[in-house]
């Protein structure tokens, strides 16, 4: 694994700058998966229903050396909240049952 002079990785390094194109579009709320599954702003208590969340973008973040360490950034709109944000997600085994759940639902209001 490669180290800049802060002590980030390359991975690191490509996740703040997907993180930052993304709110300078407009996807600027932290947003969470919860159980239910629901997407829960995070911070403010608030939550909206997994049918009404679209996916409108996926960023696959592959681990550096162990395929255990990968996760996708999604980009996420809720239209009938005027509400853009981003969340991360690991993938394969290291998914928690309420993620899978949310994802498999939202994949029919997906965008990419």
């Amino acid at each position: 694994m490669m180290l800049d002079a802060h002590g980030a990785s390359d991975a690191e390094r490509l996740a703040t700058d997907i993180l930052e194109d993304l709110a300078e579009r407009g996807y600027d709320a932290d947003l969470e998966i919860v159980a239910g599954p629901a997407i829960g702003r995070i911070g403010t208590g608030e939550r909206w229903s997994i049918g009404d969340a679209v996916i409108d973008e996926v960023h696959r973040l592959e681990g550096d050396t162990n395929p255990d360490d990968e996760e996708d950034i999604l980009a996420i709109s809720i239209p009938t909240a005027d509400v853009r944000g981003t969340t991360s997600v690991p993938v394969g085994a290291n998914v928690p049952g309420h993620i899978a759940e949310a994802l498999r639902a939202m994949a029919s209001n997906r965008r990419t």
